[in-house]
């Protein structure tokens, strides 16, 4: 939608838009935490953000509030992801995996879930920076066709790519799709050791090589 109304020459009605989706986002973060589900406390300062900047970029009749989310969000995975990269942590993709399955992880899977977190991490940063890149000196159409059209497309391959990848690969250590995932991030607490976004104590850490 934003993308569209750049091309029409309308930033301040994509600023607009943009302020209602933070709105939104904020909201559901903020009752999120309070049933609690996994909220980033984070995310929920960023989306407040993202508020302030739209009114001020409104009232400044600008759209310097549109270059914004692309860079902050592809900058707060970047950190998300490879905030669990350092030694003596467990990488995000590898407690995925051990959300979705069943006993301890084959070497095999560790050492694909520790690679698998890096390549996440970077495509995070090279989105932020290319987004950076192109809103200092790209035209507006340039700078959104890739911040809110390719930016997605780009995740979404990597998303598939990967679990063919594993399919292809790691067949022989069961199947698992997307879905099962989803099911098990649903119905395991915050507070489970389990949980990829368990922050307390004794946080189960293993081999990431």
């Amino acid at each position: 939608m934003v993308h569209a109304l750049v091309l029409r020459h309308n930033p301040q009605l994509a600023v607009i838009v943009l302020f209602g989706m933070s709105i939104l986002y904020l909201i559901a973060l903020v009752l999120g935490k309070a049933k609690g589900l996994a909220v980033d406390q984070g995310m929920v300062y960023v989306y407040a953000s993202f508020v302030v900047v739209s009114v001020v970029s409104f009232l400044d009749r600008s759209a310097i509030a549109l270059f914004l989310p692309p860079v902050v969000l592809n900058i707060a995975l970047m950190l998300l992801f490879g905030g669990t990269l350092y030694p003596g942590k467990t990488p995000l993709i590898q407690r995925f995996m051990q959300l979705e399955r069943t006993g301890d992880l084959p070497p095999a899977l560790i050492g694909y879930a520790h690679h698998l977190t890096w390549i996440w991490t970077a495509l995070f940063a090279m989105m932020a920076l290319v987004s950076a890149a192109l809103a200092l000196l790209a035209p507006l159409a340039l700078w959104s066709l890739f911040a809110n059209i390719l930016n997605y497309i780009f995740v979404g391959i990597l998303f598939i790519g990967q679990y063919l990848y594993a399919y292809w690969r790691y067949r022989s250590y069961g199947v698992y799709g997307p879905w099962r995932l989803a099911q098990r991030m649903l119905t395991t607490s915050l507070a489970d050791p389990r949980h990829p976004f368990y922050n307390g104590p004794n946080h189960c850490t293993g081999p990431t090589k």
